[in-house]
């Protein structure tokens, strides 16, 4: 598998195109769920020990409507005690 540039794709997919991408020296990161096995987290470690790339996971809830509604309360002192 060849990757070029940013790849989207199903978590399905997560941890085969991570691993792809650490073997053609490439940084990957992957949205959570980054494997769905225990042999793949082993994969995701192992790949990364062997190729020196690094396996960022990453979550996209940043900028859900009730994440942003703390967030929000929280600067505007709405949650202090």
């Amino acid at each position: 598998m060849t990757l070029k540039g940013d790849h989207c794709h199903s978590l399905d997919l997560a941890c085969a195109n991570a691993v792809a991408a650490m073997k053609q020296g490439l940084y990957a990161g992957v949205e959570v769920p980054a494997a769905m096995t225990v042999e793949e987290c082993w994969d995701l470690v192992r790949t990364s020990e062997e190729t020196g790339m690094p396996c960022m996971i990453l979550e996209n809830v940043c900028y859900r409507r009730d994440v942003m509604a703390v967030l929000i309360w929280s600067d505007r002192d709405f949650l202090v005690n």
